[in-house]
């Protein structure tokens, strides 16, 4: 037993439904059967009506090439057939050959083309006329068929394009060669806090400052490279909000200035920078105390020499360890002990000079860095001012305690000119104060 090829049946049928076709219209039956013989020759299927009543059903039911059409029928004439016709397809009129039987047909010329015919034929019809006539039509047809396929894909198209538009989070602006704003998506009027109506057709300059490194200008960069980018721009709503933007020019087409197409993509980067510096905090800030870690204060540090060293300055550094810190720490807890290092924390704040850096290097080991000192007596007053406000009693989880300090002070250039030279002379000086019974802390020159 054979199986059934349905796919290939419904591909056939499909095929037939979409084939041009073209409509005879008479009531003499030879007549019909001359005109299907001759119009077989063409790639179209020839669909018949005896009757103008019948015609106007299949005009309803079919997209035609023609219609040949008998001037005299009984009942409904070729005249009122068309007419009736034209009317069923306004929005689309369908060409109309009248086939008149006698030369008194003539008279009617007018009242034909009136009705929507743009051709006559006189019977006995001329096969190669006829052929050479429908031929035509059917080449416009397959032309406007073509040009339908074409207009519904752009729309298609463009209807995904405007719901991308629509959906996308970035703010997309068009603008034209003279650099006015020809296409705002809904994005762009949120971040800029106004409708779209308010920036069409406005000076993009006036909206967003677009600027580049070294004083270049965007769109000459968009119109040399294609692209252009930036994150380091500056917005500003249309309420007077600034705010940091990343975004790109696009060169999208165009040879001369006034046919240039550009494409502005932005977004709001507040967040993201406000990420960027939440991810720098943590990497360069102790996360207890608020002070800088021990990568932050050594890269400082390094910064500050090169300073020293090109301006041919001083700078003092403060090596702090705790006394008496753990046996607390271990006695009332890590909590407890948490608590007291911000207590010192903030005490080291309120000595320094603005400008100066506290660093908390991990446990209870700290560094103070003096940049700027003049003479040996500045850094020594600010290690007496640090000794004696840790000595003073702290009052934490509602008890007073006691906690002391032992220091360490390496000067540049006298101790080191460079940074593990002067980290090493302060940690030598800062032991050496805490084997010593009668002085807190030591200066590294001279040990």
């Amino acid at each position: 037993m054979t199986g059934l090829d349905l796919d290939g049946q419904d591909k056939a049928a499909e095929d037939r439904s979409s084939r041009p076709k073209v409509l005879v219209v008479d009531d003499t039956p030879m007549n019909v059967r001359l005109a299907v013989a001759v119009l077989a020759k063409l790639p179209v299927d020839v669909l018949t009506a005896s009757s103008g009543e019948q015609a106007l059903t299949l005009v309803g039911e079919h997209e035609l090439v023609a219609i040949l059409l008998d001037v005299r029928m009984p009942g409904m004439n070729g005249y009122e057939t068309a007419d009736r016709i034209r009317a069923l397809t306004a929005g689309n009129p369908v060409p109309i050959i009248f086939l008149t039987a006698s030369e008194r047909d003539e008279e009617h010329v007018s009242q034909g083309y009136e009705t929507g015919a743009i051709d006559y034929l006189i019977k006995p019809i001329d096969n190669t006329l006829l052929l050479s006539k429908v031929r035509a039509l059917l080449t416009l047809f397959m032309h406007r068929r073509e040009l339908a396929e074409t207009s519904r894909t752009l729309r298609r198209a463009n209807q995904r394009l405007s719901r991308l538009l629509q959906a996308v989070g970035d703010g997309i602006i068009g603008i034209d060669g003279d650099r006015r704003i020809n296409m705002v998506n809904p994005a762009a009027a949120r971040l800029m806090e106004c409708s779209p109506s308010e920036l069409m057709g406005g000076d993009v300059a006036a909206f967003f400052p677009l600027r580049a490194e070294g004083g270049h200008d965007p769109f000459a960069g968009a119109r040399d490279a294609g692209l252009y980018r930036s994150d380091e721009a500056s917005f500003r709503t249309l309420r007077g909000r600034e705010f940091p933007a990343e975004y790109s020019l696009s060169l999208i087409e165009g040879d001369a200035t006034e046919f240039e197409t550009f494409v502005l993509v932005f977004e709001d980067a507040s967040e993201r920078r406000r990420a960027a510096e939440r991810l720098r905090t943590q990497a360069e800030l102790d996360y207890l105390t608020g002070l800088a870690n021990r990568l932050l204060f050594e890269r400082t540090l390094e910064a500050e020499i090169t300073r020293a060293e090109n301006a041919n300055g001083h700078l003092a550094l403060l090596y702090i360890d705790l006394d008496g810190f753990k046996s607390i720490n271990d006695r009332h807890g890590h909590a407890f002990g948490d608590e007291m290092l911000k207590y010192i924390a903030s005490r080291l704040r309120g000595i320094v000079r603005q400008g100066d850096m506290c660093a908390r290097l991990g446990g209870d080991e700290f560094a103070v860095l003096l940049g700027e000192v003049a003479d040996i007596a500045l850094a020594e007053k600010v290690a007496g001012s640090i000794i004696s406000t840790l000595s003073e009693p702290f009052v934490c989880g509602g008890e007073q305690l006691c906690v002391g300090a032992s220091m360490g002070m390496a000067l540049y250039p006298t101790d080191g000119r460079s940074a593990d030279s002067l980290i090493r002379a302060a940690d030598r000086a800062m032991y050496r104060a805490k084997r010593s019974t009668t002085r807190k802390y030591f200066a590294a020159t001279g040990l």
